[in-house]
């Protein structure tokens, strides 16, 4: 832990306050060199804590739903309702029931996991939900008194300085911890020098890092539906009929499992198979397919995994860390002898295993020592077309975002894509122009952010110039690089060191 210390020595007094605990644990104290702090409950209005269901109100499907604390993400600095788990389908009498008007939740909302698991310590800003939501009681509803200091408090309660303290506040226990209404005692520090301005760039960069993830999603949505309007907009005269499948086509299939002859499996590869252009297979495309590198130790021998870069160390592309949008969320660096099996630009690693399969990245850039391991496969355009291979990931997103994916998948645990299935995928032959429309909105190397003669005063405007024509790809990278310079900034807060108004971030 960074930010905090053990003391040498303490008072007998806060041993018997302490509950009479000999444990180092529960004396460590944070670090915090700025006196000039207020505590977050000085910053905020009484918060409004979320409400707990019972099993029985969730339903399979229901214009109600229920928030849980896997939303809020370290990562993000919005809250994810797209993965599975996140919302939950409420019964509308619980929803009735749990339901006020301070509990309603609208777009610019702060909400704060207080207990719980690896979620405890969260915060993240609520998208456009609609007023059917109700959030767990492990999360409180926070609205900062200055609206002039949102950001910079939502940076604050996102840094590991804010959660360090709240692992002093909460002691750890077996399974859940339970934080309550303590994270109110968190201590947020205001720099010294140049107050006002240091403020406002804090607040800057982290505006910028939500307007870049909220980009990323309307892309990642974008690319969808031209996918689909293109599919729907262009079809031959055939009429789609369900037949039940015969002797020849159960045969040709070579499985027995129901799941590629169910009607909604079959009208939506009709509309791929009714395409005006075709279609072709994934071998068609030049592409070859091989799995990932087996990281066992019987494979490649003793490994270090750490998560700090060397240069003589692998980067890992794991499936397990790769987000809907085709990003990389958490990167890990391992340390082997053995010449493995690495990445080349282009390539596409999709994730073939468990209940997240079909998530994927492609390699945009050339890198000499990236690999991923043996549950991604590894799909290689032969002839290193670039655009091709972002166009497959896109229209696989598609596939996975339909729940086609997971119906050619096979076995239990979430079901796995092996090589051996691949064949039966139907990939529309889109024209050049569409499939370079939606490639750009992954990828797009044109995109170029100004680095200099960026201020305080122009900063935001000329961020929003260059995230109209970013890629996905362009918008993650530059995102990730303003989290870094909010990190490093709270750093210099907490430490009462100055801060350099830079928004070059190299």
């Amino acid at each position: 832990m960074r930010h905090s210390t053990v003391p040498p020595e303490v008072a007998l007094s806060e041993v018997m306050k302490n509950g009479s605990s000999l444990s180092p644990g529960h004396y460590r104290r944070v670090d915090l060199p700025n006196k000039n702090f207020k505590l977050l409950k000085d910053l905020i209005a009484p918060p409004i804590r979320g409400k707990d269901q019972e099993a029985r109100d969730f339903l399979n499907n229901s214009p109600y739903y229920y928030l849980k604390t896997k939303a809020l993400r370290d990562d993000q600095f919005l809250i994810e309702t797209f993965e599975n788990g996140c919302l939950e389908y409420l019964r509308p009498q619980a929803f009735l029931r749990s339901i006020t008007k301070s509990r309603k939740l609208k777009a610019g909302d702060i909400l704060y996991c207080s207990s719980g698991g690896e979620e405890i310590g969260e915060a993240a800003m609520v998208t456009e939900l609609g007023p059917q939501v109700i959030y767990s009681s492990h999360s409180f509803k926070l609205a900062i008194l200055n609206k002039d200091l949102k950001f910079y408090v939502l940076s604050f309660l996102k840094s590991k300085f804010c959660k360090e303290q709240l692992s002093f506040l909460v002691y750890k226990g077996a399974t859940l911890r339970r934080g309550g209404d303590k994270f109110l005692r968190l201590k947020i520090p205001f720099p010294n020098s140049d107050a006002s301005r240091v403020i406002t760039y804090l607040s800057l960069l982290a505006e910028a890092a939500i307007t870049k993830e909220s980009e990323i999603r309307r892309k990642h949505e974008l690319i969808l539906q031209i996918i689909k309007t293109e599919l729907e907009n262009n079809q031959r005269s055939d009429v789609f009929r369900y037949d039940f499948p015969s002797a020849a086509e159960v045969k040709a299939a070579n499985r027995l499992d129901t799941n590629l002859f169910r009607p909604y499996f079959k009208i939506n590869e009709f509309l791929i198979k009714n395409y005006t252009n075709g279609f072709k297979s994934i071998e068609e495309l030049d592409f070859g397919i091989s799995r990932g590198q087996n990281l066992q130790l019987s494979a490649i021998g003793d490994s270090v995994y750490t998560d700090t870069y060397y240069p003589n160390f692998y980067t890992l592309m794991l499936p397990k860390h790769l987000s809907r949008y085709g990003t990389v969320e958490q990167i890990e660096y391992l340390g082997n002898k053995n010449q493995l099996k690495t990445l080349n630009e282009g390539d596409l690693i999709f994730g073939a295993e468990g209940f997240e399969k079909g998530r994927s990245i492609v390699v945009t850039e050339a890198s000499i020592r990236t690999i991923t391991n043996i549950h991604g496969l590894t799909l290689h355009q032969k002839h290193g077309d670039l655009r091709l291979s972002i166009f497959v990931k896109c229209f696989l997103d598609y596939l996975r975002n339909i729940g086609l994916i997971d119906l050619y998948a096979v076995g239990g645990n979430g079901g796995s894509l092996g090589l051996k299935y691949w064949d039966i995928i139907p990939f529309p032959s889109f024209p050049s122009s569409k499939q370079e429309e939606i490639a750009k909105l992954y990828h797009n190397p044109c995109a170029s952010r100004p680095v200099e003669g960026l201020t305080i005063e122009n900063f935001a405007e000329l961020d929003r110039t260059f995230n109209k024509v970013a890629g996905i790809v362009q918008l993650h990278k530059t995102a990730r690089e303003i989290k870094r310079r909010i990190n490093d900034t709270i750093d210099l807060i907490v430490r009462d060191e100055p801060v350099t108004l830079d928004f070059s971030f190299r």
